[in-house]
């Protein structure tokens, strides 16, 4: 195999992490902060509010959220800028990813399968067929003994 010469390493500067509030979230934030630390890139969090499948998580709670991830990722020495859009989220994140510049897209998967992924679709599934930027896919591992 030929010697890999790389003359440009990939230098993150903006990393964009969709957060739906669900358990796989905190996974998530914990690898997208601790990216965005690391490489001294700005932390964009963004939350979108379907508009075809409504949650209970209304527009106010979601920015009072992400206040809260901001208050506690400053005191780790992490820039982050929030927002919260309304649409489908796969594209309103692609579309946000190209808006930023985002180096990388860091999301979470449920793990959806069967049924539940035919109706509900896959967000980050979506992103990693679609998206105009690199994903980066958190994955929820099961508890032992789960399977």
């Amino acid at each position: 195999m030929e010697h890999l010469h790389i003359e440009n390493p990939v230098q993150v500067k903006k990393v964009l992490c969709p957060l739906d509030f669900s358990e796989v979230s905190c996974s998530v934030l914990r690898y997208a902060s601790g990216i965005a630390k690391q490489s001294g890139a700005t932390l964009h969090l963004i939350h979108v509010l379907d508009t075809a499948h409504p949650s209970s998580v209304t527009e106010q709670e979601a920015v009072s959220t992400l206040s809260r991830f901001v208050a506690q990722l400053a005191t780790k020495g992490v820039h982050v800028v929030t927002s919260v859009k309304s649409g489908d989220p796969a594209a309103v994140i692609s579309e946000e990813a190209v808006a930023i510049d985002a180096d990388v897209i860091i999301i979470g998967s449920h793990g959806q399968t069967g049924l539940t992924r035919l109706l509900l679709g896959n967000t980050a599934e979506t992103l990693v067929r679609k998206s105009p930027r690199p994903v980066f896919v958190v994955k929820l591992s099961e508890p032992e003994g789960v399977s």
